[in-house]
């Protein structure tokens, strides 16, 4: 068990996490001994829509998703230690939720991560501030430049409907 375990961390499709960087109604703190966060294992289906106003991840290969999933948890998870995972037994499989404090109000906020193949999509509620969207861009940065990142990528907020062709740019 140990042996499989450390082999998965290695080649980045799990990580492990410590008993405070767990939410989980399901468990109490003190039961969870040792946790690995492994996204390819949960069984419910992707939900796969997209909302327009979420911030949006765009890359120039598609990157394996349990791969974005683990380094992008690392990655938050270093900039914002005091950062939550939050597990429900029906997570759909490209769907993260993180409960992340921000140093500025001391406010937790929930956002989740879904992968969209050709995208990341991050929904970010409009109650997070500054000091936690500059962290998720940080992780996304620190995600992208890894080995199983890629070199080409960049940010994208869709537009609500096109733009007036007679304003002025």
């Amino acid at each position: 068990h140990k042996f499989i375990m450390d082999v998965l961390v290695s080649v980045d499709l799990a990580l492990k996490l410590d008993s405070h960087q767990i939410e989980c109604s399901e468990f109490a703190e003190e039961e969870v001994r040792e946790c690995y966060y492994i996204p390819d294992v949960r069984t419910s289906p992707p939900k796969l829509e997209c909302q327009p106003d979420a911030l949006h991840l765009l890359y120039s290969t598609n990157s394996p998703l349990r791969h974005l999933q683990v380094l992008f948890t690392r990655a938050l998870l270093q900039i914002k230690p005091a950062t939550k995972l939050v597990f429900k037994e029906t997570s759909p499989i490209n769907i993260t939720t993180y409960k992340i404090i921000s140093s500025q109000t001391n406010v937790a906020v929930d956002f989740e991560m879904r992968y969209l193949g050709e995208a990341v999509e991050f929904r970010v509620p409009p109650t997070a501030d500054e000091d936690i969207c500059t962290a998720i861009i940080r992780s996304c940065h620190q995600m992208m430049e890894s080995k199983w990142g890629c070199d080409k990528y960049n940010f994208a907020v869709m537009c609500s409907k096109d733009p007036d062709p007679s304003t002025p740019a």
